[in-house]
């Protein structure tokens, strides 16, 4: 049986013309990842596409996870609001 371990921090936030998403190991100054980017317009007013990106965002951090630590899951905690900055905008 796979141990569960507390997610670090999936944090996505815009940055030009994308909005990348990063996954912090550690909630307190682990290894930060990137994991992949969207162009914001195709986000921006789509949110069934936003929710499908931070889940596949949440897949991949789970399988970098699988890979580096084998038979450690990740446990994802409730989502927090993000920052105005951290919302896609058009």
């Amino acid at each position: 049986m796979a141990k569960e371990i507390e997610a670090g921090h999936l944090h996505v936030r815009q940055e030009g013309p994308l909005w990348v998403a990063y996954f912090d190991a550690q909630k307190s100054g682990g290894p930060r990842f990137v994991l992949g980017a969207i162009n914001v317009a195709a986000v921006s007013e789509n949110k069934a596409r936003e929710t499908v990106f931070i889940e596949l965002m949440k897949a991949a951090a789970a399988d970098l996870v699988k890979t580096a630590a084998p038979g450690l899951t990740l446990r994802w905690g409730e989502p927090q609001d993000r920052a105005p900055s951290d919302r896609p905008e058009h």
